[in-house]
């Protein structure tokens, strides 16, 4: 799990964009998330989980996306499927998975011990309630 503090609130409505300063990982993540600003206050921390689905990789960074938050990542394992594979990675004191389809780990050529870009949408970011 990521564990972060917020460093910034912009809210409108009941649309939340949360600045997240990483505190298990060297990095600044956003999360953009429906009525929650008023249950949250600069500097609490939290923790952070989002689904391995929603992980996008890419051997190189891209420079142009609304993927916002980035992580530089070292593939630590990849379990094949007959449709689809589960890449286990490391960022910093973190460990996760992304799943993506075969055809989509053939083209990026990957193996074990490679570095790689891992891209998360804001709006797939949730508050974990895991312990």
């Amino acid at each position: 799990m990521i564990k972060a503090k917020i460093v910034r609130i912009l809210a409108k409505d009941d649309v939340s964009l949360f600045e997240l300063k990483g505190l298990n990982l060297e990095a600044n993540l956003f999360m953009l998330v429906l009525n929650e600003a008023s249950k949250f206050a600069l500097n609490d921390e939290i923790g952070l989980g989002f689904k391995s689905s929603d992980v996008v990789l890419a051997k190189n960074r891209l420079d142009t996306s609304s993927l916002e938050n980035e992580l530089r990542c070292m593939v630590e394992a990849i379990n094949f499927g007959e449709v689809l594979s589960v890449v286990s990675l490391k960022c910093d004191q973190i460990y996760f998975e992304a799943i993506i389809s075969n055809h989509a780990l053939k083209a990026l050529n990957l193996s074990k011990n490679d570095s790689v870009f891992a891209y998360i949408k804001s709006t797939s970011i949730h508050i974990s309630t895991q312990k």
